[in-house]
């Protein structure tokens, strides 16, 4: 948590997490794994570290407490590929991929109110 409210986190922050949760919440209807989705959100960021490899620790992490937790490798296999989606936001087919890099980046586009 405190590495979320240090201020050169710019959007990256607990505002940006809860941000995407209030989304999520919103396209509920729209998700096939909620479950997985939002787990994908709260370990998205977890690690703190160069841009470059965020992701790739963060996805890392995620595993490593997933297994922990018991959690099957479907799962586990799952919120990893939808942590390291939001690394290139390339192009996607799976609709919890896209909405994962949709609520990803749409703080960005929200009033300047919610991005301050």
């Amino acid at each position: 948590v405190t590495q979320d409210t240090e201020e050169h986190r710019a959007y990256r922050n607990l505002n940006h997490l809860a941000y995407m949760f209030e989304q999520l919440d919103k396209t509920a209807p729209k998700i096939d794994d909620h479950i997985c989705l939002a787990s994908s959100i709260f370990y998205q960021d977890i690690t703190k570290s160069k841009k470059e490899r965020q992701e790739e620790q963060s996805a890392y992490s995620a595993e490593n407490r997933l297994k922990a937790f018991g959690a099957e490798e479907l799962f586990v296999n799952k919120v990893k590929n939808l942590i390291l989606a939001t690394k290139m936001h390339e192009h996607q087919t799976d609709s919890d991929t896209k909405l994962m890099l949709d609520l990803d980046l749409a703080m960005l586009g929200s009033d300047e109110s919610v991005y301050d």
